[in-house]
């Protein structure tokens, strides 16, 4: 209703989408009959990030490309990715019994498949705009190998390509780098295996470009979606693990006098203590054993955290953590 230049239709219409829309609300419950799951607040969280955090962060990191280059013009800065959102959400087990380490793969595996989809979706955007054609421009010889490269990895696209976009190089590449990216997404063979491999062909492409003298096409979306890529990864959100310093002491405890190694680690003094975990830290034979059966639930809880973070950054989530939080920790042994 701000805006100039409404039509009497068209306030008319806006009064009365504000009056359904207070109706809507006075005749809803204050409260949810049903409670959120962590999941729950996993698939919210990626509304705001999909919309609001993928509009703005490309524009901030502009704006302060534009500020480095008005206040420094003599220097050449490549602004390096420094602002990433990150999420605690599915990670923070502190005092959330809901939050298991099933349920932290399930919040990454979320988070994962809307990044992916994400990209996705920006590859194809990407592929209708640069539609730089070789008749005018010249062949992109940069393009080549990778064009080869995604072809024998996707030969029916690559042949699908090769006829509808012929003389169209970058048209062809995105759209084989947005195969690759599906495949990623859906687990099949050839997907990329990290963001790290997207940005070095974004990057190619972006050189390719220049190369041919069309900067300002490599200044726009396609500069925006390499930012994107940096930014937000294949993991959308850094995840914190939190866990509280009382249920890791409890665990370690537990492990030490399972395996021998001592009675009663909670009864030792601070120096005790840190002498023995440094010990065994040191030493490279195992602590925790495989089968935890024996163990209290908080300890196989706390040890399986652990296991899953393993898996998860080596694995499909590599980027995905980064930061283990320790709640109440007061002494060095905590850490």
């Amino acid at each position: 209703l701000d805006k100039r230049n409404l039509t009497q239709d068209n306030e008319a219409r806006l009064q009365q989408r504000l009056a359904h829309t207070i109706e809507e609300l006075w005749y809803s419950d204050e409260v949810r009959a049903v409670g959120l799951t962590v999941l729950d607040e996993v698939r919210t969280s990626l509304v705001y990030l999909l919309s609001t955090f993928v509009e703005v962060m490309p524009q901030i990191y502009r704006d302060l490309e534009a500020a480095l280059a008005e206040f420094y013009p003599d220097l050449h800065i490549d602004l390096p990715p420094l602002l990433m959102p990150g999420t605690w959400i599915g990670g923070d087990r502190d005092g959330n019994p809901f939050v298991t380490p099933e349920v932290t793969l399930q919040a990454l595996d979320i988070m994962r498949s809307g990044a992916l989809g994400l990209l996705e979706s920006k590859l194809v955007e990407l592929s209708g705009r640069i539609s730089v054609a070789e008749s005018l421009a010249g062949p992109a010889p940069l393009l080549d190998p990778l064009i080869s490269e995604l072809g024998e990895r996707f030969p029916e696209t690559a042949a699908t390509v090769a006829r509808l976009n012929a003389g169209e190089p970058y048209r062809q590449v995105l759209t084989l780098m947005r195969e690759r990216v599906r495949a990623a997404l859906e687990d099949l063979p050839g997907g990329y295996p990290a963001s790290a491999d997207l940005i070095d062909d974004l990057w190619l492409i972006d050189r390719s470009l220049r190369q041919q003298g069309a900067d300002r096409i490599a200044d726009g979306d396609l500069r925006d979606l390499i930012r994107i890529a940096q930014v937000f990864g294949f993991h959308l959100a850094v995840m914190d693990i939190r866990d509280h310093a009382r249920r890791n002491a409890g665990a370690v405890a537990e492990l030490l006098g399972a395996t021998g190694v001592t009675a009663d680690f909670l009864a030792l003094t601070e120096p005790e203590r840190i002498d023995l975990l440094v010990r065994e830290i040191e030493n490279p034979r195992p602590l925790a054993p495989r089968s935890l059966g024996s163990f209290s639930p908080e300890t196989r809880e706390v040890v399986t955290t652990f296991r899953m973070i393993e898996g998860a950054i080596s694995r499909r989530h590599r980027d995905a953590i980064e930061t283990y939080v320790i709640s109440g920790a007061e002494t060095v042994s905590d850490v």
